[in-house]
């Protein structure tokens, strides 16, 4: 790749690189990183920031880590961003014990941590099941006076889910409600479904109503787990409607 009638420098290969992340193209993007090492021009942090933000949201958080592997070996150190990035790239892997290294030397760097570092760890110990953990991290980032959005919160109350906490799932649902953070379907997915592990079908049923009530439009998630509720707490008539419910909104058929 190179850029007609012209000289490559880095400017021009950052510019192309924006161009394919913006479009979704990682792997066009990683061919350019290789042909600018090629012209032996030194790719800086932007770049290297970049590409691994940009595999991330790919879902290649692999990739994303072995670029980082390449950023360390060319003595270029990394930023906030970076390190960001490579704590989400390590929790959507599920390795949780190298996310948290990440984050160590992030501190010891004296890097500022934001919502999206704090929410990526929040994240990663969630999927796990480890709520004491993802709590943890949690009452950090309070102590330190960092936002909290409706993804620190819907990865919270999942964490509390997969836990089998229905009651933490419900005073984080609180919280979140006192501190104006507005919840999203994921939210309420996540909350009804621990609210139906515990067979407290009364609490999914307000959550449910809630959630219409706030113009929050449910899906096939939302009324699977709004039927597992009913039907672990024996409610066999309000499972039928909800699944009739289910059957008739547009898009859902199964």
């Amino acid at each position: 790749m190179v850029f007609e009638g012209c000289t490559p420098n880095l400017v021009k290969f950052n510019t192309l690189i924006d161009l394919y992340v913006k479009t979704g193209q990682w792997q066009e993007a990683m061919g350019v990183l290789d042909t600018l090492q090629e012209h032996g021009i030194q790719p800086e942090v932007r770049t290297y920031n970049t590409i691994i933000t940009a595999c991330n949201k790919s879902s290649r958080p692999e990739e994303g880590l072995a670029i980082h592997e390449r950023m360390v070996r060319a003595g270029v150190k990394p930023t906030a961003t970076t390190y960001t990035a490579l704590i989400s790239a390590y929790g959507k892997q599920g390795k949780v014990a190298q996310a948290m290294g990440i984050f160590a030397d992030m501190v010891a760097r004296g890097c500022e941590r934001n919502v999206i570092t704090y929410s990526s760890l929040i994240s990663a110990y969630g999927k796990q099941g480890k709520v004491a953990q993802a709590m943890g991290i949690f009452a950090d980032m309070v102590a330190r006076g960092c936002e909290r959005n409706v993804i620190t919160y819907s990865s919270l109350i999942s964490a509390a889910e997969k836990a089998g906490r229905a009651d933490l799932a419900l005073q984080l649902f609180e919280r979140m409600h006192q501190e104006g953070c507005r919840p999203n379907v994921v939210t309420y997915n996540s909350l009804i479904a621990a609210c139906a592990h515990s067979a407290h079908w009364e609490d999914a049923e307000r959550c449910f109503q809630q959630m219409a009530a706030q113009g929050c439009t449910p899906d096939g998630i939302t009324f699977s787990a709004l039927i597992t509720a009913f039907e672990r707490g024996g409610q066999w008539r309000r499972a039928l409607g909800a699944y009739g419910q289910m059957t008739a909104q547009v898009g859902i058929q199964h």
